[in-house]
């Protein structure tokens, strides 16, 4: 079986967009979100509703969609002009969103979990424990230790930092399938991960293909979407993405 994991579309349904059709062409038969949506996008609705309709996704919580239903964390401490632009990015996805739309991002579980043969798969949003941790791949290996405490999965898969990695840590393996929506890797294209399963003959074992995927998009038609719809910051966003850069 070959399963396309993507998230942190943030608005983004262009790239969303390239992602599925290329993974369409690849041969997906099922498809992991890793949560992150809606929010710091043009397309926030949009982007929820396409998920919506496919009948292969999974979908797990990221902590931006939780933001829009339950609002930050009393621990978050932002500088105030970043709470000031945060506010402003929520404000306006909800008044674009309706009741049904938040009552489907609150229904997205915390985790999915998937075995195959001798492996054991744990699809997060940002680690088993939380979907704020920021684990980016340059972080010493003591800091991936609580990514493979805790729980049986040989195989963790998350994203949230917008980075695509992968760590083997004792034996197991952490992956990241960075950001659909908005790369930071300097990097503009989608990013997305394939993951193949399949058994060997002989012994009744398992096998795990994996397979990072960049993937060019329209960046233009977001850019016309974020000017278009009047959302927060446009020409800030716009050039973050041109240029694969955290806004």
């Amino acid at each position: 079986m070959l399963l396309g994991i993507f998230g942190d579309i943030h608005g983004n349904l262009a790239a969303l967009s390239a992602v599925i059709d290329d993974g369409r062409k690849n041969g997906v038969e099922r498809w992991i979100c890793l949560g992150d949506i809606c929010f710091r996008g043009p397309q926030p609705v949009e982007c929820l509703e396409l998920l919506a309709g496919m009948d292969t996704l999974t979908c797990i919580a990221g902590n931006t969609d939780q933001w829009l239903f339950r609002g930050f964390p009393a621990m978050a401490h932002f500088p105030p002009e970043r709470r000031r632009q945060l506010e402003a990015f929520r404000k306006w996805a909800l008044s674009r969103m309706s009741k049904d739309h938040l009552k489907w991002l609150e229904a997205a579980p915390f985790c999915h979990s998937l075995a195959h043969g001798e492996e054991n798969l744990l699809f997060v949003h940002a680690s088993p424990y939380s979907t704020e941790d920021w684990l980016p791949p340059s972080a010493a290996d003591e800091s991936f230790r609580p990514m493979i405490t805790g729980h049986n999965a040989t195989i963790v898969v998350s994203g949230h930092v917008h980075v695509p990695y992968l760590r083997r840590i004792s034996g197991r393996y952490v992956l990241n399938a960075g950001s659909t929506g908005h790369p930071t890797d300097n990097n503009n294209r989608a990013s997305y991960l394939l993951l193949e399963l399949a058994d060997y003959q002989t012994d009744g074992g398992s096998c795990l293909g994996i397979t990072f995927r960049r993937v060019p998009y329209n960046l233009e038609l977001t850019a016309e979407a974020a000017r278009l719809t009047g959302m927060p910051m446009a020409e800030e966003y716009i050039s973050a993405l041109r240029t694969g850069v955290p806004l």
